[in-house]
């Protein structure tokens, strides 16, 4: 007998080569300004940023950067988004869990104008529409509610849920992961792992969340290795980015 549990998750997910259909569809749904959030270096080095540039160029969409996204961001880095004007209709965030994760803070900073320690206290706040486009293949933070803070001084890590924080689409491109280094592939493929592993011995865990983690466990199991050893394998890299995916999908009912 099936036990009594509810799902929800809000998120759009567009997987493989669907970028310009995903920001087509962003804009249209948000019409106006986005504001494009990034980390500081390895996106433009790699070229990711050029090929989401190139996109909005293409529909003249029009947009500002914020390239300033550390690993691990902070209470007083997101804050910094105090001094952005509310007049952004949505926001791109660009890159690995740290940049989805403040991008989904600075949204309620900007959208709010108050301090993060202060929105999440209340727990009250709108925030900006988000369209994710995760660079990485661990996290699974383009799908789920949840975000992580650093406080600079503990060197502690703190994690928050809320309802604003599900990006409203993730367009999940493999291309977007293959210049990750090894040792990034190891660590957040293991995150990845983790989070599967840990939705499904949840006790929140259901059988839609149990299905979705043992499928991704098994994927793990069986591409890991082979995006760590050849970097440039597609198929392994397409393999690892969906099983993160289905680690956000299960955290976020089961976390």
């Amino acid at each position: 007998m099936i036990k009594d549990f509810s799902y929800f998750n809000p998120v759009k997910i567009m997987f493989g080569n669907l970028l310009s259909e995903g920001i087509k569809e962003f804009y249209e749904n948000h019409p106006g300004k986005l504001l494009l959030i990034t980390g500081k270096k390895s996106q433009f080095e790699n070229g990711n940023y050029a090929k989401v540039e190139r996109v909005l160029n293409q529909y003249s969409i029009s947009f500002e950067v914020w390239p300033n996204v550390t690993p691990n961001p902070t209470y007083n880095e997101i804050d910094k988004a105090l001094k952005l004007e509310n007049d952004y209709s949505g926001i791109i965030a660009l890159g690995g869990g740290s940049v989805i994760d403040a991008s989904k803070c600075m949204g309620a900073v900007i959208k709010n104008k108050k301090s993060i320690r202060e929105l999440l206290t209340s727990g009250e706040f709108d925030n900006i529409p988000i369209i994710a486009i995760p660079t990485t293949a661990g996290t699974g933070s383009s799908v789920t509610q949840f975000t992580v803070i650093m406080d600079r001084e503990s060197k502690d890590k703190r994690g928050y849920s809320h309802g604003t924080f599900f990006p409203e689409i993730a367009v999940a491109d493999p291309a977007f992961t293959l210049s990750m280094p090894r040792s990034l592939t190891a660590n957040t493929g293991l995150d990845a792992l983790t989070h599967l592993i840990e939705a499904y011995l949840s006790r929140k865990a259901n059988p839609i969340t149990d299905a979705l983690a043992l499928e991704g466990i098994d994927i793990i199991k069986g591409n890991i290795l082979k995006a760590y050893k050849n970097p440039d394998d597609k198929k392994a890299r397409s393999n690892m980015l969906y099983a993160a995916l289905l680690g956000g999908i299960t955290i976020s009912q089961a976390g």
